[in-house]
């Protein structure tokens, strides 16, 4: 189905049709959502389907692009979620004279569709890169050798397997049908976060300096908290950057060789630690905003205690630690005597359309593609750490507080597992493979028509 055109027209196309087959699955189970199934909460109450677009945490974000951040001890907070996504919407609300919650879900769309299209190009690159795509280039040390090679990750597969349109194709189906991508669609930050990410991957792809690729992750920091994932993994890249040819950083031929090793690596480290500060701009400016209005720089982390989902008073440490160590929040759902069971969440009592119930599963198979793409050299070591970083920060921080709610989210943004889904896949076959994707197209639909619902599909 990828269309042959040149370069970006290419990309373009190809992501538009991927982008419209997946959405009009989401859309049809919107409407049935709508039309069909019983409500199951009062916040669709009124609501068409337009509107219905904007269930659950896209309420938050339509208050926060309305009226701004608010701080009230004891209650939940909107600081929780971070501004680039609602003030994009305020921003597009005011040009257009949208509603904001049809402004906030334009937004998400827009992000999607892009996403698509800069997916597309970096899947279909991958064939004409050389096989080494990771490391910089960088002039070579004294002795000939290049002064990173033995810091490289594995290299990419080449040939025309990678950039294959079947490949692509597969990819983009795997990115468009999981079923927990049905956010992506919502008025949530997943879409927006998700374009930032593959403009990440594909800049890593392409080897921008890194400067540039610090700008983006900042962004990719201003989205969610979890963007800041990238910042260690562009602290890498950039040690690896320096020295470069034309670098004006890099030592002059003048200086003898042990003031140049040393100094030369004391350069090399500030280069790396000035890239990774500017990688969280973002996230640095949402404090420095925090810090003013509220007089707390950390006020985001703090009411997070106001989210948790878990039962009973806040444990000690050494409990939460044991718990994440045991993988207790992941397989507690699935034991009725655990608070974090999954029936306790969804009242409907039917597994197979409980997302709860998924998300641990969810969660396994991204961590297992991404094991897999890794040892079999479909992605690189780069995109192996954003990944694991994605899934990592995520269960550190809330697998035990929210009993593995929003898990399945948490994996849909980790754009990596998508060509290592996508070549699986064409390794499947023709009817193995379609009826994977269509029982994923499926899941996709029911989640939608659930969300559109008011069920608890979160």
């Amino acid at each position: 189905m990828t269309i042959r055109a040149p370069g970006w027209i290419d990309a373009a196309l190809t992501g538009v049709v991927f982008y419209v087959l997946a959405t009009l699955i989401v859309v049809t189970g919107m409407a049935l959502g709508t039309s069909v199934v019983q409500p199951a909460a009062d916040i669709v109450t009124g609501r068409n389907l337009a509107g219905r677009f904007g269930n659950w945490d896209a309420q938050w974000y339509r208050e926060i692009a309305e009226e701004g951040y608010s701080l009230k001890p004891g209650t939940q907070s909107t600081l929780t979620f971070f501004p680039a996504y609602p003030l994009t919407g305020r921003i597009v609300a005011r040009a257009t004279g949208l509603r904001t919650d049809l402004a906030l879900v334009v937004v998400a769309h827009v992000c999607l569709l892009l996403a698509f299209i800069v997916m597309a190009a970096m899947v279909r690159r991958r064939g004409s890169n050389p096989p080494r795509i990771e490391t910089p280039p960088a002039p070579p040390s004294e002795g000939g050798e290049h002064p990173t090679s033995r810091l490289s990750s594995s290299p990419l597969k080449g040939g025309r397997e990678n950039g294959s349109p079947e490949l692509t194709d597969y990819s983009l189906l795997a990115m468009g049908l999981l079923p927990t991508t049905v956010f992506f669609r919502m008025a949530y930050s997943e879409a927006m976060f998700v374009l930032v990410l593959a403009v990440l991957l594909y800049g890593m792809q392409r080897r921008w300096p890194a400067w540039t690729l610090a700008i983006v992750a900042g962004l990719l920091t201003a989205v969610r908290a979890t963007g800041i994932a990238a910042a260690p993994v562009l602290m890498v890249y950039a040690w690896r950057q320096f020295g470069r040819a034309g670098d004006e950083t890099s030592p002059t031929s003048a200086e003898d060789s042990e003031r140049k090793k040393g100094g030369r690596t004391l350069q090399r480290a500030a280069y790396a630690g000035a890239v990774a500060a500017v990688s969280v701009w973002g996230l640095a400016a949402y404090m420095t905003y925090q810090a003013i209005q509220f007089g707390d720089p950390l006020a985001f982390v703090k009411v997070q205690s106001q989210w948790r989902l878990r039962l009973g008073d806040d444990p000690p440490l050494s409990e939460k630690v044991t718990a994440l160590a045991t993988l207790e929040p992941a397989w507690g759902v699935y034991v009725p005597g655990k608070s974090g069971y999954w029936a306790r969440r969804d009242l409907h009592g039917n597994a197979l359309f409980s997302l709860q119930f998924a998300n641990p599963i969810y969660f396994a198979a991204a961590i297992v593609l991404l094991v897999i793409g890794w040892r079999a050299r479909r992605i690189t070591g780069y995109e192996a750490a954003i990944g694991g970083l994605l899934l990592l920060i995520p269960y550190v921080t809330k697998a035990y507080d929210n009993e593995m709610a929003g898990f399945g989210r948490f994996a849909a943004v980790v754009l990596p597992v998508y060509p290592v889904a996508g070549w699986l896949l064409s390794k499947l076959g023709g009817p193995l493979s379609a009826a994977v994707l269509s029982l994923a197209a499926f899941f996709l639909g029911a989640y939608a028509a659930l969300f559109a619902a008011g069920y608890w599909i979160i």
